[in-house]
């Protein structure tokens, strides 16, 4: 059983879509590509995700983990749509393995985890200055830390979603709540309210996520059927 990890159901949904299920087959599972494959979905940030994909990974009978998501961009050379395999993150053996074909904006590089969205170009220079990473994310290093502790191998997929000088179309508290883990419908409004402007940016966002998500669903397929039974013999971070 191949393990696929996103921090929402808005990631995952394109995957989601490419499993062939049957009656007996528990939800958000199926088989992907000839492989079965269980999606978990974590939450945002690591306070919640790490102590989630701890009980998750308590299970037995999975081969390896991808660790998929949305990330944004810390390199400016990235773009929407751009995937980023964490080299940081991920077991050499699964690097060396997986195939993406014909899709060309896969980038190989060092992901960071931040404890909070990482909102300012400012911000994004300064962490891309200081640790050489190319993306951020909240998940990641939670959940390869857990991995690392279960001896199970694991890869990391992203796909940008914003770039590093075009973060956000909205403060982020107003696009997401990371305590309540959900966008608090009245407080988006408020704020269109206050600000008639953000509505076209935040329809150029959508259309990025819709973007992303593509990529990603595109890569994860790929992965998967290119990354054998035998490939996942290496713990998580052995790069």
């Amino acid at each position: 059983m191949i393990a696929i990890t996103f921090a929402l159901p808005t990631e995952s949904s394109g995957v989601r879509r490419l499993l062939v299920r049957n009656a007996q087959d528990a939800p958000n599972s199926g088989m992907l590509n000839g492989r079965p494959v269980q999606i978990f979905h974590t939450g945002v940030g690591e306070r919640v995700s790490t102590p989630r994909i701890e009980k998750f990974l308590e299970r037995r009978g999975l081969s390896y983990l991808i660790s998929a998501g949305f990330a944004g961009a810390l390199d400016p050379e990235l773009r929407v749509g751009d995937v980023v395999m964490g080299s940081n993150f991920s077991s050499a053996s699964l690097v060396r393995a997986a195939n993406f074909g014909s899709q060309a904006s896969i980038r190989v590089g060092k992901l960071i985890s931040s404890s909070q969205i990482v909102e300012s170009c400012d911000a994004r220079a300064q962490l891309a200055r200081s640790d050489g990473a190319i993306a951020v994310d909240m998940e990641t290093e939670g959940i390869a830390r857990a991995c690392a502790q279960a001896d199970l191998p694991m890869l990391a997929l992203r796909a940008i979603s914003d770039t590093a000088d075009a973060p956000f179309p909205a403060p982020a508290r107003v696009l997401f709540d990371i305590e309540k883990q959900r966008t608090v419908a009245l407080r988006l409004v408020l704020h269109l309210i206050r600000e008639p402007a953000a509505i076209r940016r935040l329809l150029r966002f959508r259309r990025q996520i819709d973007l992303a998500r593509q990529a990603l669903t595109t890569a994860i397929s790929n992965a998967v059927a290119s990354i054998p039974k035998d490939a996942a013999s290496q713990r998580a971070g052995s790069m």
